[in-house]
């Protein structure tokens, strides 16, 4: 939505790459493709980001705050997720995903998580709810040191009022907001329908992919002291079925599997 703006554009950190690194990624987009390329330009793309400091720590990551983000004169928005509704997500695309199949999500919640190097925390957490953890966490320590303008908002009331929400946060930061507009979602898997999406979230229907035990569980793994402070609270189990209702697993498309 923001780059779509006709008065403002996005800044790249300077990722000046020494000659020994441009002449190996030559070489490597000669030779490999597909998978092998993707995992070559991932380690390149995270070599860039320790030497460029901070301020190329995004996105997805767990982001420290140093001076290179008042040298790049950057404005920060940290997006939020409610915690059960971001498991059942992860759960149906477990992006980046190592180990073996989760048949269930009680499974899921359950099976200690392998990280990527971009996450920046560590390479083995109990559970993947330990990742939601692990960058809330690192969301409000970042708050709590820097010295830059920082805007926070959850991604539930973007999905509600996405031009609102983002004009206040440009707003905060003294940016003229002319020409923001929604633009068609161009999701990179069309799972809803833009018209579905906001029912989805507002209206909490992935509460229908939980069960009793699912709850509990993530309830067990969740740090709450950090959801507290974004303003998530703990969800009754018992307001669960102890079985998720058949028509709604079979109303998941195929894109919904839950193999890692």
């Amino acid at each position: 939505m923001i780059r779509a703006m006709p008065n403002l554009t996005t800044v790249v950190p300077d990722l000046k790459k020494p000659p020994k690194i441009k002449e190996m990624q030559r070489r490597i987009k000669d030779r490999f493709r597909d998978k092998w390329l993707d995992e070559y330009m991932e380690a390149f793309s995270f070599e860039n980001r320790n030497r460029v400091g901070g301020v190329a720590a995004w996105t997805h990551a767990a982001p420290y705050f140093d001076q290179s983000y008042a040298k790049a004169g950057a404005n920060v928005v940290f997006v939020t997720k409610n915690p059960y509704s971001w498991m059942v997500s992860l759960y149906k695309h477990p992006h980046h995903a190592k180990g073996i199949s989760c048949e269930v999500l009680e499974q899921f919640v359950d099976y200690p998580w392998l990280t990527l190097p971009k996450d920046r925390v560590e390479m083995v957490l109990n559970s993947p709810m330990c990742l939601w953890n692990k960058k809330l966490r690192a969301y409000a320590d970042f708050q709590d040191i820097c010295d830059i303008p920082v805007y926070q908002f959850s991604f539930e009331s973007f999905v509600r009022l996405p031009v609102k929400t983002m004009t206040a946060a440009l707003d905060s930061f003294g940016i003229d907001s002319t020409g923001l507009a929604a633009i068609p979602i161009a999701a990179k898997r069309k799972i809803l329908m833009a018209d579905e999406l906001p029912d989805y979230y507002n209206k909490e229907q992935w509460r229908q992919g939980l069960t009793r035990q699912s709850v509990a569980l993530i309830n067990q793994h969740t740090d709450w002291q950090v959801a507290k402070r974004f303003g998530y609270e703990k969800l009754d189990p018992k307001q669960f079925p102890i079985e998720i209702n058949q028509e709604y697993q079979s109303r998941l498309p195929s894109d919904f599997s839950s193999k890692v």
